[in-house]
């Protein structure tokens, strides 16, 4: 009687590979989440030495998130839109490294309240503004089921992982080192961030064209705030671009 051969599950079933965009953009958000930790403590310490009193320091910084609160405004009504739709994504992902490199470099050779606050300010700015919206680009050619799966991980787990390893970092090395050495740990992080920008931004670009030819972005998945001026700009932008790539995919 012949015997039927019972077959058996294999193991050697294929591993998805981790695609190293996804995990550029997760790099982008952990380095800056650290970054935004050390800068912030950075502040807040040299801010309360020189304002020993407190309604002094209360008004500083009152004073400070206001303007800074205002410069957003300006940033993501008037600026964001222009930069990204006629320099592209590299510019709006390299504005907010660039500008904390100099704002940490000032901190640790000269730790006063205006090297704080230039880089605070700068982080304040930029990164909900031009940063957010680069970052924001780069999901869209990511498969819907993809993005909804991960990109709250990224924007959400991720970050906060950042974030807490920054706070333990924080409160480990300021019992060794003065407060102004933290700037080399935020260089080194904002080095690695810089790096990462530039791999993810020649990712972007072959993702776009294959989420394009293979016809993967599903636009009824995809939500534009109208009301979201460096949004609109951008599609306007591009749309009148001599780049068909661009056409197609504003359209």
């Amino acid at each position: 009687v012949p015997v039927k051969k019972i077959s058996t599950p294999t193991k050697k079933k294929k591993k998805k590979k981790k695609d190293p965009f996804i995990i550029g953009i997760g790099t982008i958000v952990f380095l800056s989440a650290i970054v935004t930790i050390l800068i912030d403590y950075q502040f807040k310490m040299v801010a309360s030495s020189t304002y020993p009193n407190e309604s002094d320091l209360v008004g500083f910084f009152g004073l400070f998130y206001s303007v800074a609160g205002a410069a957003s405004i300006i940033m993501q009504f008037f600026v964001t839109g222009n930069v990204l739709s006629r320099f592209g994504i590299l510019l709006g992902l390299l504005i907010l490294p660039f500008f904390l490199i100099a704002g940490s470099t000032a901190i640790l050779f000269a730790p006063v309240l205006m090297s704080v606050s230039f880089a605070k300010f700068s982080d304040q700015t930029f990164k909900f503004t031009i940063n957010n919206s680069s970052l924001e680009l780069l999901w869209l050619p990511v498969p819907p089921v993809l993005r909804k799966t991960l990109k709250p991980q990224v924007s959400g787990t991720l970050k906060s992982m950042g974030e807490g390893l920054g706070g333990i970092v924080t409160f480990l090395l300021v019992k060794i080192i003065s407060i102004q050495y933290l700037s080399i740990v935020s260089l080194g992080a904002i080095s690695a961030w810089l790096f990462t920008s530039f791999r993810v931004k020649n990712g972007y670009v072959k993702q776009l064209e294959n989420a394009i030819s293979k016809r993967q972005i599903d636009f009824e998945e995809l939500s534009i705030d109208v009301q979201d001026a460096a949004m609109v700009k951008t599609i306007e932008e591009t749309l009148s671009s001599n780049d068909e790539i661009k056409q197609l995919f504003a359209l």
